[in-house]
């Protein structure tokens, strides 16, 4: 562990417990135990009321920044989600060669901050340690054998004796975790039983697979007894009488156990031309959504309720549309309330996967949105927003770097099949630089690296900043990302106007922010980065910069012009004025807002981080993120 981390969480840890009212008592919003979700005559049941809950799995987030964590949560919450599902998340140490490295002090940082950002957004999170099973079998272990139980009580005390570093909370005792998910999606076709060693997927025997499930089940009831605990969502429902368990099949088996606390299913039918283009439905290929009565039947009759944990549409499948992933969509959503179940996950929250729905996929949200509405979801805390890091009116200056106003000769690499580079016009009519992207599939991803060879000094300069411009002719949103390969480290690109998201609409110019600052010491470090310096200073006679971003399938253009640097006036924090921004700032706002007699602000503009010309516990909150991980990020509510 490197000093600048060891620092981070010393500094989590420090506010956690400078004061017994903290940020929470301010908001006046503290989690207590009553903000568990409880189950009560077959009901999930929050705070008196039926907790009704539509969500996301937010795979591959973790291996994002911190900002890119942080944004996604907050537009989930924004759009009326109240659920988070975090799965598969050690998936970066399942070819290590420690059994120990699920332990990994980064990974589990990173968990500690999604687990925080959910509890700041009011949502709950389903902490799925499935990819426990994935570890073990990576390790060449049979994570179903009795043998490995023990492996599995260590990962159960690790997991809910774990402190998180940003509260200080014992993941045991968080109410934000709204259960555990055991291992999801067993195979159990067959009543023999062998551990293949090159298939994880293999088939196992039923009673194998739900003594199992049942081990972790009670350890968990052990160390975490306040926490809802489920097997993790079943996807395979074998009707064989051979495979039954006592006489019951064996979903019906666990269900059964007072260990487990309610069921938990995934459905994927064969999607394959369920749909037209047009969203019209053709064949009723539905597979276990006509079932879906039956198992929450054979839930009611144990008093638990049932939750879809995980259902999608694969747009990547021939004749997929974005017309027929919201129509399949509507049919879950539909068949689901007939059936009475008002708890549903979706896969997945994202911007680059098959399945992955967000705001590049506007008729499939709507859709989701029409039905949160419906069942009356219960909402989150609040309903924040991201919002872009400064306005026009911030900006104190800047230099061009590159304006393409002459033909040039730009060093550029496509990854795109059938892409090429070359200089071009923009739809604006000057002179840019085009990359034509001709995508096969929904979701290719399109790369692009150049340099600009300018010598210009970046010292007092906060951003990189371009113009883009994509072309109409795709039926989805760009998403971009940046690397700055000065240090290979990711920076996370934003929009400066008004933007929820960092997407580019087609059809018209948009402004990227590409942060300079960059390292352990803010909030664009990644769990892979090389090093700890940024490069916020020096000569840089060489800005490699790259960018790259996934589309829905589709000819057209993305215009690359005005690359240069800005400088961005902003509130410094220092409202001790003592010079520099240190805790004590942090430390003496805290005591102002709680309202402490000797606590004097010196200079109170300089704490308005979210420049709205007041001081509340959202300044607080951004001071303490500063001292974390060096960077303001400008957060409001709407």
């Amino acid at each position: 562990m490197n000093l600048k981390r060891t620092f981070s969480i010393l500094l989590a840890a420090f506010f956690a417990v400078q004061s017994t009212t903290s940020l929470h008592t301010v908001q006046a919003d503290a989690q207590t135990e009553s903000d568990r979700i409880t189950i009560e005559n077959g009901t999930f049941m929050y705070e008196g009321e039926p907790f009704i809950s539509i969500g996301a799995t937010d795979y591959g987030r973790l291996n994002s920044s911190y900002i890119h964590i942080e944004q996604s949560i907050s537009d989930m919450a924004a759009h009326g989600l109240n659920t988070l599902r975090m799965c598969d998340y050690l998936e970066n140490v399942y070819d290590t060669e420690n059994l120990s490295d699920y332990r990994d002090e980064a990974l589990w940082t990173q968990i500690d901050f999604m687990l925080y950002q959910a509890e700041q957004y009011g949502m709950k999170v389903i902490l799925d340690l499935s990819t426990f099973r994935s570890f073990f079998f990576r390790h060449g272990i049979d994570p179903y054998a009795e043998s490995t139980y023990p492996l599995w009580d260590e990962a159960v005390e690790f997991v809910t004796n774990r402190k998180n570093t940003f509260t200080g909370e014992l993941y045991k005792d968080v109410p934000t975790i709204f259960c555990y998910a055991i291992m999801g999606e067993p195979v159990v076709y067959s009543t023999e039983d062998v551990f293949d060693v090159e298939n994880e997927l293999a088939s196992r025997s039923p009673l194998v697979v739900s003594n199992a499930i049942l081990h972790v089940a009670k350890q968990l009831e052990v160390h975490s007894p306040d926490t809802l605990v489920q097997s993790g969502g079943l996807l395979h429902f074998p009707r064989s009488e051979d495979l039954k368990i006592d006489g019951a099949y064996y979903w019906d088996y666990l269900l059964a156990s007072e260990y487990i606390d309610f069921a938990s299913i995934h459905i994927y039918p064969d999607q394959s031309g369920m749909f037209d283009d047009n969203g019209n439905l053709i064949e009723e290929n539905t597979g276990e959504w006509l079932n879906l009565a039956e198992y929450v039947q054979s839930a009611a009759e144990v008093g638990k309720p049932l939750l879809v944990e995980e259902f999608g549409y694969n747009r990547n499948l021939e004749g997929a549309s974005e017309e027929a992933c919201a129509a399949y969509y509507r049919y879950a959503f539909e068949t689901m309330t007939e059936a009475g179940v008002q708890n549903a996950i979706f896969w997945n929250w994202g911007y680059s996967g098959a399945f992955d729905l967000s705001d590049h996929q506007p008729d499939t949200i709507a859709v989701i949105s029409e039905y949160i509405a419906k069942w009356n979801v219960t909402p989150t805390v609040t309903g924040k927003f991201w919002q872009p890091p400064f306005t026009a009116d911030d900006i104190a200056g800047e230099v061009l770097l590159q304006g393409f106003e002459t033909p040039m000769i730009v060093e550029a690499t496509s990854f795109v099949t059938g892409g090429s580079i070359q200089n071009g016009n923009a739809a604006k009519g000057e002179s840019c630089m085009k990359l034509e992207l001709n995508c096969i599939q929904d979701n290719d991803t399109a790369w692009l690296a150049f340099d600009v060879n300018s010598g210009v000094s970046a010292e007092g300069y906060d951003y990189y900043a371009m113009d883009v411009y994509l072309s109409e002719g795709t039926d989805g949103m760009y998403m971009m990302m940046g690397l700055d390969c000065n240090n290979w480290q990711e920076r996370y690109v934003q929009t400066a106007i008004d933007a929820k998201t960092n997407y580019v609409h087609p059809g018209q110019w948009t402004t990227l922010y590409v942060p300079l600052s960059g390292g352990m010491s803010n909030a664009f470090e990644t769990v892979w980065q090389n090093t700890d310096e940024g490069v916020g200073t020096g000569e840089i006679n060489r800005c490699d910069i790259t960018i790259f971003g996934q589309t829905a399938r589709g000819k057209c253009d993305l215009l690359i012009d005005n690359i240069r640097l800005i400088a961005v006036d902003k509130p410094d924090g220092d409202v001790n004025a003592d010079g520099q921004f240190t805790v004590a700032d942090a430390v003496l706002l805290q005591k102002w807002l709680l309202a402490v007699s000797d606590a004097a602000l010196q200079d109170w503009k300089a704490g308005d981080l979210c420049r709205d010309d007041r001081l509340d516990a959202f300044d607080l909150c951004l001071m303490k993120r500063r001292l974390i991980y060096g960077e303001f990020l400008r957060m409001r509510i709407i």
